[in-house]
């Protein structure tokens, strides 16, 4: 490889290492949002389970769950099958889990 090549590993984002800091800084800020967003909801005041502070948290589980497996766990850069399973996985996972909780079946 000559000195003026540069040997790309996929896993790069667009824009360089600044961009990069600039992107997981902003994912990071919005997973602490996510977090203070589903405390604030969950009825730690001892409301009681509500069905749309239930929708609410699982919502914003799925969302993390997704901005850590494709940034910080690289599925970003992957292929679009393992893009697609993730996906897949993350909205089915939640979605059983949501039906559950609403109690079907039964």
């Amino acid at each position: 490889m000559h000195a003026d090549e540069t040997a790309s590993t996929g896993s790069e984002m667009p824009g360089g290492p600044a961009t990069r800091g600039r992107t997981v800084t902003i994912v990071w800020l919005a997973l602490i949002a996510a977090t203070v967003v589903g405390w604030l909801v969950s009825g730690h005041d001892g409301a009681g389970a509500h069905p749309v502070r239930i929708a609410t948290i699982l919502g914003l589980a799925a969302i993390k769950i997704y901005l850590v497996i494709a940034l910080f766990m690289g599925l970003r850069s992957a292929g679009i099958g393992w893009r697609l399973g993730a996906v897949t996985w993350n909205v089915g996972t939640f979605a059983a889990v949501g039906l559950v909780i609403a109690g079907w079946p039964s």
